[in-house]
């Protein structure tokens, strides 16, 4: 009886089907595409400040209602998709028409409720007219209305698909579970440059164990040998995306990975969900290819932490204040032919108990990568108190030492 019952509340589940509520937020995308399956619509949703329908057409989805299960169950899925390609040859004419859209299904949390079936896309068709409910699976637009939106049918544009799409131009009490979300992200990617174990507790394992080729103990023993063997690990996220789903979340972002052995830049999407204790829980993972070279961004968000570095370390040089001066350089800090920290701190000390330091002035500062991290190039002025004056190029080679940078290299040569 009890199993019966069982039953007749999941059946009846997925033939209410999920009600997707889109609402303006400053992590919304900046276009979205969204499939009204009970109403036959496809909606083209852009956020430029409120979110706003652009383009309402009529379409056509799965002869039969509910979340697709299963392959050959002619249902439409419902939840987040991804448009993965753009198909132009080679297609039956009269099914698909001459354009096809390649969609992601299933995605990880498709997987890990154990759905099957695959070729959901989104399609023309050989006839102009299209009929409601007529498809195996498939989101079809008649082919003129597929024609004029192609240019927004991009590799890497969501779609998601409900069995009602509602929206909103803003939500602000969902706005912090947005914000909420957001904040975990960030810290996950805080915790693996810290190198900190944290990092693996937001892991849901048996998701990660159903949509990667590994176990979770093979992936984090291979994580804390990488934490052991390199002295740092940096990791920036960038153009953070977050889209609701079902009974899950998906953050899409561009991530940059540095440490001294490896530089990488992926695009990312991680799929969330909140665990028993109301707990976001990272459930699965896909790399997808980058929305820009990351390389300026990171490069610009370290600026001002270098140009932070350069003015105390200055300030300290032209003040004679040692000890300061000395915070600045690691413990092997190379400086010309100086081999380390107390090698420098006994040439500064000797030097400056016989010359002052006047003035230290820098210009056309430049940040570039190194393989120890980053390498700042600017022009020197300086002065002493014997009336010695001289300019040159300095170049530094810092290192990431916690959240800051230490000096671990310096060479001068004179202009």
């Amino acid at each position: 009886m009890l199993l019966a019952l069982a039953g007749l509340f999941a059946s009846l589940a997925q033939a209410e089907g999920w009600q997707a509520s889109l609402f303006g937020n400053p992590y919304g995308p900046g276009m979205l595409l969204a499939v009204d399956k009970s109403n036959q619509k496809f909606f083209i949703f852009q956020q430029k400040s409120p979110l706003r329908v652009a383009t309402e057409l009529a379409c056509t989805t799965g002869k039969d209602d509910g979340d697709k299960f299963k392959e050959g169950d002619m249902r439409t899925p419902e939840g987040v998709y991804f448009i993965q390609s753009r198909l132009s040859e080679g297609l039956d004419y009269g099914v698909y028409g001459d354009l096809a859209y390649t969609l992601n299904y299933p995605n990880p949390m498709d997987r890990i409720a154990g759905k099957t079936g695959h070729g959901i896309w989104i399609h023309g068709r050989g006839s102009a007219d299209i009929n409601p409910r007529d498809t195996k699976g498939c989101v079809v637009l008649a082919p003129p209305d597929l024609k004029a939106v192609a240019k927004d049918l991009s590799p890497g544009t969501p779609v998601i698909i409900a069995r009602t799409v509602g929206w909103a131009p803003e939500d602000q009490g969902r706005q912090k579970t947005v914000d909420e979300l957001a904040g975990a992200l960030k810290t996950w990617a805080a915790d693996w440059s810290h190198k900190n174990e944290r990092f693996f507790d937001v892991f849901d394992q048996r998701g990660f164990e159903v949509t990667e080729d590994e176990t979770f103990g093979t992936f984090k023993s291979h994580k804390l040998s990488v934490f052991k063997s390199q002295p740092w690990i940096q990791v920036m996220v960038d153009n953070i995306h977050a889209l609701p789903g079902p009974d899950y979340w998906v953050t899409c972002f561009d991530q940059f990975y540095r440490s001294p052995t490896l530089t990488s830049q992926d695009g990312k999407r991680v799929y969330w969900k909140k665990d028993a204790e109301g707990r976001w829980r990272i459930m699965a993972t896909e790399v997808v290819p980058v929305s820009r070279d990351l390389e300026p961004v990171y490069l610009d968000k370290r600026r001002g932490e270098v140009e932070k570095l350069l003015a105390g370390w200055r300030q300290a040089w032209q003040s004679a204040s040692l000890d300061v001066y000395l915070s600045y350089y690691a413990p092997k800090a190379k400086q010309g032919a100086l081999g380390n920290r107390e090698a420098i701190a006994q040439q500064k000390k000797g030097l400056w108990a016989a010359k002052k330091p006047v003035k230290v002035r820098i210009e056309k500062a430049e940040v570039g990568l190194h393989p120890q991290g980053l390498e700042v190039t600017f022009t020197q002025t300086y002065s002493d108190s014997s009336g010695l004056t001289d300019q040159g190029i300095k170049t530094l080679v810092l290192a990431p030492e916690n959240d800051d940078w230490v000096i671990v290299e310096e060479d001068w040569k004179k202009m």
